[in-house]
């Protein structure tokens, strides 16, 4: 592995366009080639530097991290984490720089990809943590072939890979499709792979009656005889075909169908312990990934709180749920969203625009800023076990490090 310098470059992330951020892997196609590629090197090299200090005079911090340093690890995505260490992308001059950053704020890696390169998964095998990142390889005849490969997220040693897929990271893990040509915004059959190896385990297309949920760090949920059901990687890496799950739950029980289930986990921003699942555009439910217990339906979504593995769900209520069994805080909301979590918080988004800040026990509000401060709020989206946080403003991602 290559070992350089962090440098500090420009941001220009106004060229992350919402249609490009909404491209979930590299897109193939018409022009995808050896020439309109741009030059990258997409060998993780060791940073082993500090990220830079973030300009802040010009932001409203929250209270639970105002007294913590922040740094600005030039993230344009969505950081994701795993085991202390958070992975994002900056973009520059077309090319997307994957960056690993631990909780003290140091950049241990980074690798280059082409722009369109979005989509990535962190994975676990084991107590390591694994990051899939796509790339293309140059066809010759204008078309580009995705490959992804899994590297140890702390170090960026290469586990395994370059291996080809059909085409777009869906998540949630290691979850890819084929994209139709004539069907534009649709996917084609699945398949997901192995974080061991990056071998295909499932492939809709030799499975006419199974359809993949997701993979979540080992744990695959599928649906396949009429049931929801877990299995794990390694089970599955083991059998020449599927083996007896690890549960299940009757689909019919919450109206899920096989065209239409899916998981609307693909944006988290960490492991989870539970899976939301539904058909497309309805109500979800909050399945435990270890056991198969329904935490909650009927809802729209949920975040978990990783001080206290308390999980917050969100439809016509808020409710907290204790993770012993039961409810902590049961109240009736009227068009909220989450915005983040964490240090027993959760920030929702409410009608008025307004960032509110309530407890995960008790539900109460609390403030979630000084309210004789000025300045551009700066939303906290994950506060890490360590407590950690991930910052959203207008131009990226910036980084609250507590170690």
């Amino acid at each position: 592995m290559k070992t350089k310098t962090f440098v500090r470059t420009p941001k220009v992330v106004a060229v992350l366009t919402a249609g490009m951020l909404s491209i979930s892997a590299c897109a193939t196609g018409d022009g995808v080639d050896g020439e309109s590629l741009p030059d990258y090197d997409p060998t993780p090299q060791t940073v082993s530097s500090a990220a830079p200090e973030a300009e802040t005079e010009q932001l409203r911090l929250p209270l639970q991290l105002q007294d913590l340093p922040t740094v600005d690890p030039q993230w344009a995505t969505k950081p994701k984490y795993s085991n202390d260490i958070f992975l994002a992308a900056d973009d520059a001059g077309g090319i997307l720089t994957y960056r690993a950053v631990d909780s003290s704020g140091t950049v241990l890696w980074e690798a280059e990809r082409p722009q369109s390169c979005t989509g990535f998964a962190l994975t676990s095998v084991g107590e390591d943590s694994i990051a899939v990142l796509s790339d293309l390889e140059p066809g010759g005849e204008g078309f580009g072939t995705t490959t992804v490969s899994g590297y140890e997220l702390s170090t960026g040693e290469p586990m395994w890979g370059p291996v080809e897929v059909a085409g777009q990271h869906v998540g949630p893990g290691t979850v890819f499709a084929s994209s139709p040509a004539s069907q534009i915004g649709e996917i084609g059959p699945k398949v997901v792979l192995d974080p061991a190896t990056g071998e295909v385990l499932l492939d809709e297309g030799e499975h006419e009656h199974l359809r993949i949920v997701g993979e979540y760090h080992g744990i695959i949920l599928v649906l396949q005889d009429g049931q929801l059901q877990a299995h794990s990687a390694a089970a599955l890496a083991q059998s020449d075909d599927v083996p007896k799950p690890q549960w299940a739950i009757e689909a019919a029980e919450y109206g899920w169908s096989a065209g239409q289930v899916s998981s609307a986990d693909v944006g988290a921003a960490t492991s989870l312990s539970a899976a939301l699942v539904g058909n497309a555009g309805d109500e979800l439910s909050l399945v435990d990934l270890e056991t198969g217990e329904v935490i909650a339906s009927g809802i729209t979504d949920a975040v978990q709180d990783p001080s206290s593995q308390t999980w917050v769900t969100l439809g016509e209520e808020l409710i907290g749920h204790d993770p012993a069994g039961g409810e902590y805080f049961r109240e009736s909301v009227d068009e909220m969203e989450f915005q983040g979590v964490g240090s027993a918080m959760v920030y929702l988004l409410n009608a008025e625009g307004g960032l509110e800040a309530r407890n995960v026990i008790t539900g109460d509000v609390g403030r979630a800023y000084d309210p004789d401060e000025g300045g551009t709020p700066a939303v906290p989206i994950y506060i890490s076990p360590s407590g950690t946080g991930v910052l959203k403003i207008d131009e990226g991602y910036l980084l609250a490090p507590a170690d």
